[in-house]
């Protein structure tokens, strides 16, 4: 199952949803492999839910996939997810039968054996009849949907300044839209006869498990949502699925009552019926039986009905939706309202840093105002390395490579009169990791985090509260590039060697 990093959720919506969505391609194209071991009872299942999963994220971030993902291939999707449906069904049905037998009378495992027996040779013939061809079909799919999936084309605005949403952004919209549906589709369910509208629950659940699932490594908070969201979807899927047992029950009563009076009608027109004939004795067993499960579903579906209303239905599930929505908004608006930095102008340096392992980097912009490049030279005790970066205004993820020392001695000269010089030094504290930079051309020294997604409020530690001397988060002119283009207030002094 994919779980998306840090810097995925941040990039954009148009390249992360593309790599979920072959993620999930592959998901369900591993599990195909596996149908051919009958050993493997769940691959069927396996591959069902990667076809999901592809399903929901294609239709989840369709704006951004449009130029990958056409309305034709969205049908495939669809049509191959159904395919496998009814030979799905059959095994849950199959599953749950063989559980009765346990709790059954010998008097009525008659009709469970019976009906049994029909399904698993119904089951028998839709899988050879379907799978050879679908798994031919979704080969020839898989290849031309990877191949689309692997590009991806993004303009970037020069002229626009503003930040386009990131992934997560669009992710955490989603969120609310999904959970919105969601409630309203609950509250339309008002008996366990209600199976339409349970039905559509449970898929609107599925949608919304399936947008958080690949957060949960990221986003606290996301991980306790989808455990519950999978315990919802389970309690719909059985009262779903006792419905649908109950109709196929419904209709081997049916069947039986047809072949029972087919042969009362057989033996009255027997002129001398002979000692075996019967009046079936055996047909009575199976449809007592039968009738048997149906009772024993109908309990277990009012069990599953008071579950399901003492946890998520009106009030009762006020406290869950709240934890949904308040994670849709947050994420939502993400990165506008969220500052994932925070950075202090510190009055020296703190104790805990003297002494500590540092670097020594020179920075150098070069000249451009499109898409910021700089040069970056770092000295870590004796060794020497030399990077260049590029900065995408449109984009919060940054490209950096490194270089030969020949090519930055060569671009270096351009730099001039957009430099910088610090010794930084790296603190970790907690699940936090500080830098402290103690600048050498001017009377400063800067303390700057990056927050987890998830944290919004935090207490600064003890070893660097007492030489706070101003937050500056968001302030643009203690941006590393507004520092390098500022004349300096003093000559450059000599830093310490570490």
């Amino acid at each position: 199952m994919a779980e998306l990093t840090r810097d995925l959720l941040e990039r954009p919506p148009e390249e992360t949803s593309r790599l979920l969505a072959l993620s999930f391609l592959k998901e369900a194209a591993d599990a195909l492999e596996r149908l051919n071991d009958p050993e493997d009872t769940e691959a069927l299942h396996d591959f069902r839910v990667g076809l999901r999963r592809l399903r929901s994220c294609i239709r989840a971030y369709r704006p951004y996939l449009k130029t990958s993902v056409s309305k034709k291939m969205r049908r495939r999707v669809k049509t191959l997810a159904s395919s496998t449906g009814q030979a799905r069904d059959t095994e849950v049905q199959i599953e749950w039968l063989k559980l009765q037998a346990e709790h059954l009378h010998a008097r009525h495992k008659a009709g469970l054996h019976w009906l049994i027996e029909n399904l698993e040779s119904r089951k028998t013939e839709d899988q050879t009849a379907s799978l050879q061809k679908m798994a031919k079909e979704f080969e020839r799919f898989r290849e031309k949907l990877t191949a689309k999936l692997s590009v991806c084309e993004i303009r970037l605005d020069t002229q626009d300044n503003r930040r386009p949403p990131s992934f997560l952004a669009v992710s955490g919209t989603l969120i609310g839209q999904l959970s919105s549906q969601l409630k309203e589709g609950l509250a339309t369910i008002q008996t366990v006869a209600d199976d339409v509208a349970i039905h559509q629950s449970r898929i609107s659940v599925k949608r919304l498990r399936y947008i958080l699932e690949p957060l949960r490594k990221e986003i606290a908070g996301a991980k306790p949502l989808v455990t519950q969201l999978k315990a919802l979807q389970d309690v719909l899927g059985d009262l779903h699925d006792a419905k649908v047992l109950e109709d196929e029950i419904a209709s081997a009563l049916e069947k039986s009552a047809v072949e029972q009076a087919r042969r009362l009608q057989e033996i009255a027109l027997e002129s001398e019926p002979g000692p075996t004939s019967s009046w079936g004795g055996d047909d009575w067993k199976e449809r007592h039986g039968l009738l048997e499960l149906i009772r024993n579903l109908k309990e277990s579906s009012n069990r599953l009905f008071a579950q399901l209303g003492a946890q998520y239905l009106g009030e009762n599930g006020s406290g869950f939706f709240s934890s949904v929505e308040e994670l849709g908004r947050k994420l939502g608006s993400y990165p506008g309202d969220i500052e994932p930095h925070r950075r202090y102008v510190l009055s020296r340096l703190p104790d805990r840093v003297k002494g500590q392992p540092s670097a020594l980097i020179d920075e150098g912009w070069l000249p451009g105002k499109a898409i910021p490049e700089i040069l970056r030279r770092i000295r870590f005790q004796r060794r020497l390395a030399f990077y260049r970066l590029l900065l995408p205004k449109a984009r919060r993820r940054r490209v950096e490579e490194r270089i030969p020392r020949r090519l930055f001695e060569t671009l270096w000269p351009l730099t001039e009169r957009r430099r910088l010089r610090r010794r930084r030094y790296e603190i970790v504290d907690g699940n936090l990791k500080w830098q402290v930079s103690h600048f050498a051309d001017r009377d400063l020294i800067l303390a700057e985090v990056e927050l987890t997604l998830e944290e919004t409020e935090f207490s600064l530690p003890d070893w660097l509260a007492g030489h706070v001397k101003k937050d500056v988060t968001g302030e643009a002119r203690y941006e590393s590039a507004s520092l390098a283009a500022t004349r300096p207030r003093r000559p450059t002094q000599k830093l310490q060697k570490r």
